[in-house]
């Protein structure tokens, strides 16, 4: 059997040379930024296909692993190491507004009396079903939790509202300080800026009634 140790040695050495090299397949030449290189004019490469049961099944899947679901919701999906998520198209990724990284609604504005925000931030504490709020522009109506058919358009806008009701701002910083102030309507760059829990206040123009 001595003669067999050679191919032995000579297996272990190929084997530790692939693994410390790229490998190419269907190429000689494998790109020098990919481990695994697969080169085809014909043919495709085929991951495991799986169902949602057989998906959700896996134990302690690897970040980054990749699987194609075949039934329910079917499509890629990868697991980001919390959990599974569905690869989109750039058609199908954005689909309402809580896909925004900057957008959200209560309920998925299902519910009618459903509230929209959209900017960084905007809305940021107000989870209820039914304030119908309009919030729009970094931090605007940030701090609100109960306050309810209030808009907000302006960068920072009704920013300290937490309770107050019916408002209306336009503008950067409009009724910023307004935390339980009702009734209100201001218009133009820091309108009605400093006002708290003042109500029924109309004001317009360049900080007025600042």
């Amino acid at each position: 059997m001595k003669w067999f140790y050679p191919f032995i040695v000579l297996f272990c050495w190929i084997s530790l040379s692939l693994s410390a090299q790229n490998v190419g397949i269907g190429t000689t030449t494998p790109d020098a930024s990919a481990k695994l290189d697969i080169t085809s004019t014909d043919k495709g490469l085929l991951i495991p296909r799986l169902t949602s049961a057989q998906r959700t099944a896996i134990a302690s899947p690897a970040t980054g692993l990749l699987i194609y679901q075949t039934d329910a919701t079917a499509g890629f999906y990868y697991y980001d190491g919390t959990g599974w998520v569905q690869l989109n198209d750039a058609s199908s990724a954005v689909t309402k507004i809580n896909d925004l990284s900057d957008g959200k609604s209560d309920n998925d504005g299902s519910d009618d009396g459903s509230s929209v925000f959209l900017g960084i931030d905007a809305g940021l504490n107000d989870n209820a079903s039914d304030n119908a709020n309009v919030a729009v522009g970094f931090e605007a109506m940030k701090a609100n939790t109960t306050g309810f058919y209030n808009s907000a358009h302006g960068y920072q806008a009704l920013y300290s509202n937490t309770t107050g009701d019916r408002n209306t701002a336009h503008g950067y910083q409009a009724l910023y300080h307004n935390d339980a102030g009702q009734y209100n309507t201001g218009i133009g760059y820091q309108v009605l800026y400093a006002t708290l829990n003042g109500h029924h206040n109309t004001a317009a123009g360049y900080s007025a009634l600042y």
